[in-house]
């Protein structure tokens, strides 16, 4: 029988070809590279040679010189098959080493059997075609081996390039989709990206708005400026509509590739020069959101792979939109956070009905450790924990009256003694068969989902939070449920180059301790230099772990150690830990520590997407802070020119804003009413810069004119208010703070319930002041004046449990504040 080897390190190649052969009345000998193949011609010579290119030990081209220079090889024809070497150059030079043949993969089967036909029987006739005389001088050798394998290699680093550049393009997507910028910056940054990464020449993103069926021109790159305004004026299309791809994608939800066929009418050339288009729908939920559109000069541009990592960024892109009231704050996390998929080995085993391991698959050796040896003609006991035996004998039983029992999920033990997570299918075969279990590991999966769980939960905690410490210590709390410690070492300013407080919590300790104390918070004013891990991750904005803490701690400079912060000699020394920057646009706000005996550098996508989450809320309570300074100083430049209007009540708002303050507090009003009361008594006056200066300073009685003309203020005060937007309805407070219950107050009379609560008190607080201190026409009255005032008249002029809630505030030592003070926050009586 015609004996051929067949030389390919790839076995389901070499089984393919030896089906192929076999089928055609040959013997077939595999071998895994050319070593094996020469040795295997020694022992036996063949009377054909098939040899793949690219293989480890020793390569085709090589082992092609050594036959074609052997004594007893040299005569026995040789037929390269390859699917890695196809230029025309790599067939020269194999054809130049000796060989019969130079075939490409995949070839026809037809044409394969008859190639190796034709030269088997040209070989057994002594008929060979003349091959090229086999290169025998090293130096030509080498030269020409290296020009294929420099060819290959440049082929190869090309193709890897194109490959970054995409996958550069989709780590950085993920990055966009957590920046905290608009829906337009968002959509810009994707669209230049993804121009630099496929080499496209134009991207244009069409928007669809609820309950319109057209699609607007939104974003896009490739264009000019001057041309991208003119499109979104011109480019308009509706769902369903004949002319323009826009539409018709907009209306099917299925995208479309053209590459060179642009004679449907249904295209619309705008731009001349595309030469290939790809569409793609931006669908959530079954609802169209826009269609994007990406254009290219060059024909045949959108490939599988190409338009694979497209849809991928453009299925992210959508969600992020869709959700985008969500995530305004925590794009930093947007998920990219696709993180955690990970694949597993399946494992095959075999048990009869005495529950005996029959067999034992490579799977299997791999996932839990024990060889073929060691388990076959044992019970699985090994492999069970003792809560698990009663559930395997049961589930064996079933599998045996059933037939099949699908997707158990429970633990199993692997040799080193680690439970894993696995999911298994039983089958029953029969009697003489037994039963097959296919064992999938699940444990990495489990631990996503434990994950996934868990950063969703953080994500509802920190939205609620208004401090760092809190948004802190709702993270913590989630990666301890998974025994993860972790820590944060926040940057106040970037500019300054350092580190300036560590925040840490104790869980052991936290039943212990009141709830302020909880969230460790230590000074540690640390150059961002200083150490090498913590320059790396602010510099590199990349999150890195560390197999060992230790390795970190040893590179804190001498004049630092001493400073080390409690919290972080708490980790323990001998564990991996990740640090992670936490990162806002672009912004470094600290450095985030987690730390396990069970991380490894895998898990480093899942706590970056926590420090991400961490990070958003972080800015988001930053910006909270400077919006509420910002208020503030406005409100009181408020204050400061009505003051400068009226020079003789200097004072009189703050104290008024103060006083009702605290009588909102006393009433048990929300913190954010509370707050409302406060900068509405601080402004309630504004109206009165509309007032002329010498009836505000008037000393004697107003004339009935001057009186109406004060009680204006109230409606004053309203109209300069009542276009901005203030979280408190402060023009209506201000328009009713004189107000009075039995419906006797101005400017419209309202009565009882109909007048806000905070209109009241601040009515009562007004009251109360304005006659405790000096007026132009006359001396203070004092506070004892003031309380016979809103005694006699509770219920009647005033609310009664505002009139009840100041009295009582003054009896337990309220005191109006100095007169230069002003104050921020509303007086708490102890």
């Amino acid at each position: 029988m015609t004996k051929i080897i067949v030389v390919d390190d790839n076995e389901q190649n070499r089984y393919i070809l030896k089906l192929l052969l076999e089928g055609l009345g040959y013997q077939v000998v595999p071998a895994q590279n050319g070593i094996a193949a020469l040795e295997t011609a020694h022992a036996s010579p063949p009377d054909l040679i098939i040899s793949d290119i690219l293989m480890p030990g020793m390569d085709g081209f090589s082992l092609c010189r050594q036959w074609k220079t052997d004594e007893q090889l040299k005569g026995i024809p040789f037929i390269f098959y390859t699917a890695t070497y196809t230029d025309p150059k790599d067939e020269d030079f194999a054809l130049s080493l000796g060989a019969e043949r130079f075939v490409r993969k995949p070839a026809e089967v037809e044409e394969l059997a008859y190639l190796v036909k034709e030269v088997l029987d040209e070989y057994k006739k002594k008929k060979l075609k003349p091959v090229q005389e086999p290169i025998t001088e090293e130096k030509v050798f080498f030269k020409k081996y290296n020009e294929a394998l420099i060819r290959k290699m440049e082929d190869k680093m090309m193709e890897l390039e194109q490959v970054n550049k995409r996958l550069s393009t989709l780590f950085q997507t993920s990055i966009d989709l957590t920046a905290s910028i608009s829906q337009d910056e968002l959509l810009s940054f994707i669209s230049d990206r993804i121009i630099v990464a496929t080499g496209c020449t134009h991207v244009a993103y069409f928007e669809q708005k609820d309950g319109s069926t057209d699609l607007r021109l939104k974003a896009g790159s490739g264009f000019s400026p001057k041309d991208f305004v003119q499109l979104q004026r011109d480019w308009k299309f509706s769902s369903g509509m004949e002319k323009g791809w826009v539409g018709k994608i907009g209306q099917t939800h299925e995208s479309l590739v053209i590459n060179k066929d642009f004679s449907d009418p249904v295209w619309m050339a705008v731009i001349p020069s595309i030469r290939s288009a790809l569409f793609l729908p931006a669908v959530y939920e079954d609802h169209l959101m826009g269609v994007w559109a990406f254009l290219s000069n060059a024909e045949e541009k959108f490939n599988e792979k190409i338009v694979r990592d497209l849809v991928t960024i453009v299925n992210n892109v959508t969600v992020v939109i869709e959700k985008n009231h969500l995530f305004e704050q925590i794009k930093q996390s947007e998920f990219r956070y696709r993180t955690l998929v990970e694949t597993s080995i399946d494992a095959i085993a075999t048990i009869n009905d005495d529950e005996i391991i029959t067999d034992w698959s490579r799977g299997a050796e791999e996932i839990f450790g024990y060889t073929k040896q060691e388990r076959i003609g044992y019970p699985p006991d090994a492999l069970l924990p003792e809560e698990n035996k009663k559930l395997m004998e049961g589930i064996l039983k079933e599998t045996k009256e059933k037939g099949f029992v699908q997707s158990l999920e429970t633990q199993l033990l692997t040799k080193d003694g680690r439970l894993l997570d696995v999911e298994m299918t039983f089958t029953y075969m029969g009697k003489e068969l037994g039963s097959t279990i296919i064992l999938r590991d699940i444990t990495r999966r489990k631990k996503a989902e434990q994950f996934i769980t868990a950063l969703n939960r953080a994500a509802v905690a920190t939205a609620t939070t208004l401090t760092p410490a809190a948004i802190y210590f709702a993270v913590a709390a989630e990666l301890d449920k998974l025994g993860l410690a972790c820590a944060l070492l926040s940057v106040d300013n970037i500019k300054s180059n350092v580190f300036s407080t560590f925040f840490s919590v104790d869980f052991s300790q936290r039943n212990k301790l009141p709830e302020s104390q909880k969230v460790c918070e230590e000074n540690f004013s640390l150059p961002l230099d200083a150490v090498v891990t913590f320059n790396e991750v602010v510099q590199k904005r990349e999150s890195v772990f560390v197999k060992d803490i230790e390795r970190i701690l040893e590179t804190v400079p001498s004049q630092y150690i001493g400073q080390i912060p409690a919290g972080l000699n708490r980790f323990p020394r001998h564990a991996g830990v990740i640090v992670t920057p936490l990162i806002v646009e672009n912004t470094v706000l600290g450095i985030f520590f987690v730390q396990s005996k069970n991380l490894t550098g895998e898990d480093v996508p899942t706590i970056t997407a926590f420090a991400n989450q961490l990070a958003a809320a972080w800015a988001k309570t930053r910006l909270a802070a400077k919006l509420q300074q910002t208020m503030n100083g406005v409100i009181r430049t408020i204050a400061l020119i009505v003051e400068m209007r009226d020079p003789y009540t200097a004072g009189h708002q703050k104290r008024v804003g103060d006083l009702a303050a605290t009588i909102a507090i006393h009433l048990r009003l929300s913190a954010d009413q509370i707050e409302g009361v406060r900068i509405a008594g601080i402004i309630h006056d504004l109206g009165k810069i509309a007032i002329p200066a010498e009836i505000l300073s008037k000393p004697g009685k107003l004339s009935i004119i001057e009186y109406n003309l004060v009680k204006m203020h109230s409606q004053v005060g309203f109209d300069m208010l009542k276009n901005i937007e203030f979280p408190w309805p402060l023009a209506q407070i201000v328009y009713q703070h004189h107000e009075r219950m039995n419906g006797t107050g101005y400017p419209s009379s309202i009565k009882g319930e109909d007048i806000l609560l905070e209109a009241r008190i601040i009515g009562v607080a007004d009251v109360v002041e304005a006659m405790s201190s000096h007026r132009p026409y006359r001396p203070a009255l004092g506070f004892d004046a003031a309380r016979k005032e809103i005694t006699a008249n509770k219920g009647i002029l005033y609310d009664e449990d505002v009139v009840n809630a100041c009295l009582d505030v003054f009896e337990v030592g309220y005191q109006f504040p100095a007169a230069d003070s002003f104050q921020t926050q509303a007086f708490s009586p102890s």
